[in-house]
């Protein structure tokens, strides 16, 4: 269909909605399921745009870990009193004397995972810009034993294996990268919590792990 418009200079000029025998073309906007707008990039190619903004956020990074010989929960993200988590991104990779693998697994409790001998430590968190304030969630390596495991809340939110590489031969492999940074995982709350899994599995020979997270926060 055409319609016969004229410019603000009074020259006609025709639009039409196929975009076909006309000097003017409609263009569609296209959104996802929630109504955010996709924009043009350069070659027209339609970019999904994150809405929400910027947030303050905060990495955490451990290097060269070691978790017991058969580890269940090696790793802690509780939420805050005071703001809303979201667990953006996590990498996950290592070494071992040979090349193996371990089975890792993201998990949602609604109870802490403690006891049993088990020592947890503090990672101190990166603050990308120092004007951020003092990160609220808390981040803890589980070491000396496997914890008590606290109650599971819901499935499953990720699963892989991270591939080791044969420490000393210089060889990468691909980290494991679990990406939420449009559907982050959220904590709210001090009675919610995230821990990477190792199933149980047992450490391959040597087997030391690096693993990195991305985290924002706010009072939504």
């Amino acid at each position: 269909m055409a319609l016969a418009i004229t410019d603000k200079n009074g020259v006609a000029v025709s639009i039409a909605t196929s975009g076909v025998g006309a000097d003017v073309a409609c263009v569609q906007v296209m959104a996802d399921q929630a109504g955010n707008k996709f924009t043009l990039a350069p070659g027209l190619l339609a970019l999904p745009v994150q809405s929400e903004g910027v947030k303050t956020g905060y990495s955490y990074a451990i290097l060269g870990f070691a978790p017991v010989a058969t580890p269940t929960d090696i790793l802690e993200i509780k939420g805050s009193a005071t703001k809303t988590v979201r667990v953006r991104r996590i990498e996950i990779t290592g070494v071992a004397t040979a090349a193996g693998n371990m089975p890792v697994q993201l998990i949602r409790r609604s109870t802490v995972s403690t006891g049993g001998g088990s020592v947890t430590t503090a990672i101190a968190a990166f603050k990308p810009d120092t004007a951020y304030a003092a990160a609220t969630a808390v981040v803890s390596s589980i070491g000396t034993a496997n914890p008590t495991l606290g109650a599971q809340e819901g499935g499953i939110a990720a699963a892989s294996r991270v591939q080791l590489t044969a420490a000393g031969t210089g060889l990468g492999v691909s980290p494991v990268v679990w990406d939420f940074a449009v559907n982050a995982c959220v904590l709210r709350g001090v009675g919610q919590f995230l821990y990477l899994n190792f199933n149980g599995a047992a450490i391959p020979a040597g087997g030391l792990f690096d693993i990195n997270l991305w985290i924002s926060e706010d009072a939504s």
